[in-house]
C-alpha cells in the first residue's frame, strides 16, 4: 500500500495565552483549579487564602516559553511573590497579599516564546470573595446552603469550591467560615 499519511500541525503565527486557572492545593496532595475566563463574566475564586492571601494563577499559551516577561499585579490589592516559574508552554504565578471582596488583575508583558515571539500584553482578571460558592460575586444565604449540603463530602472536581479552607473535605469549618461572610460582596 502506498497511502501516505500525513498529519496536521496547528501552528499559530502569534503567541497567545490560551486559558487560565487559579489552583489550590485541597488536603496535602490533591490540586483542583478553578477556570478563569480571560474576557466575558469575572471568574470568582471563593477559596481561602489564609493568613498570606496566597494564590496561584496556572497561566497556559500556544507555545513554549522561554521567558516570563514582565509580570505584575495591576489592578487590586496584592502582588506577585516569587519569580514566575515556566514548564513547556506553562506558566505558573504566585500571588501574595490578596485581599478579599475584589477584582484583581494580573498583567503579563514581554512574555516570549520558544520561537522568539513576544507577547506585548494579556491580562488575567479574577475576583476574590472567600466562600462566594457559587460565584456571582456576593455571598449569601444561597452560598451557605450549598455548602451546607455537601458537608462530609471529600472535595473533589465536582464540588471543590464548597471546601473553601481547602482541607480536602467539606465540613462545619466552611459552613462557619462562608457563614462569616455573608453580607460581604465584590463591588
Amino acid at each position: 500500500d502506498n497511502t501516505q499519511r500525513r498529519g496536521i500541525v496547528i501552528w499559530s503565527p502569534t503567541l497567545k495565552l490560551l486559558c487560565a486557572s487559579s489552583r489550590k492545593i485541597h488536603d496535602t496532595n490533591k490540586t483542583l483549579d478553578f477556570a478563569l475566563p480571560l474576557s466575558g463574566n469575572l471568574g470568582v475564586e471563593c477559596r481561602s487564602g489564609g493568613a498570606g492571601g496566597n494564590f496561584t494563577l496556572v497561566l497556559r499559551f500556544t507555545d513554549k516559553l522561554n521567558s516570563t516577561g514582565n509580570v505584575s499585579v495591576t489592578t487590586g490589592l496584592g502582588s506577585v511573590s516569587g519569580t514566575p516559574t515556566i514548564k513547556g508552554n506553562t506558566m505558573t504565578v504566585n500571588l501574595a497579599g490578596v485581599a478579599n471582596a475584589q477584582k484583581i488583575v494580573v498583567t503579563l508583558t514581554n512574555v516570549t516564546d520558544k520561537y522568539g515571539r513576544t507577547l506585548a500584553k494579556a491580562t488575567v482578571p479574577m475576583g476574590i470573595l472567600l466562600g462566594d460558592v457559587d460565584g456571582n460575586k456576593t455571598v449569601n444565604n444561597t452560598d451557605v446552603n450549598n455548602v451546607t449540603g455537601k458537608v462530609g463530602a471529600t472535595a473533589g472536581l465536582t464540588n471543590f469550591r464548597d471546601d473553601v479552607d481547602t482541607s480536602g473535605s467539606i465540613n462545619q469549618t466552611d459552613v462557619n467560615i462562608t457563614q462569616g461572610q455573608v453580607g460581604t460582596f465584590i463591588p
